[in-house]
């Protein structure tokens, strides 16, 4: 399965409201994590949105992955695309939060752009 596929069977999971099970979500974060290269800004966003919308943490092999790759390509990021990361990573109680993201990095240059769909 390629990182698209994977990114919108997550995607479709969390739609729905159908949450497959533990199993399949503990697959799917490992087969994402290796393959996050492959990924475009919006697929992270929305796989990450849909492991929190199903609250399920995928592990900080996922995250950790994830975070890597918002940090190399931070410039490819809309503000809507970078808000559903935060959101994702807010849902899935990583210890993140939209606030302390901004405050600690050089993202609080955002915060502008991003403040309007805060609302």
């Amino acid at each position: 399965m390629g990182a698209q596929a994977i990114s919108n069977s997550l995607w479709s999971y969390s739609k729905l409201a159908y949450n497959p099970g533990h199993r399949v979500l503990d697959v799917a974060a490992r087969r994402a994590a290796g393959m996050l290269h492959q990924y475009t800004s919006q697929e992270i966003a929305n796989t990450l949105w849909a492991f929190a919308t199903l609250e399920h943490n995928p592990g900080s092999g996922m995250l950790d992955a994830a975070a890597m790759q918002i940090a190399r390509r931070i410039e490819q990021f809309s503000p809507q695309v970078l808000l559903r990361y935060l959101r994702g990573l807010e849902g899935i109680h990583w210890g993140v939060s939209f606030s302390h993201v901004c405050a600690s990095t050089d993202l609080g240059l955002l915060t502008f752009e991003i403040g309007p769909f805060l609302r």
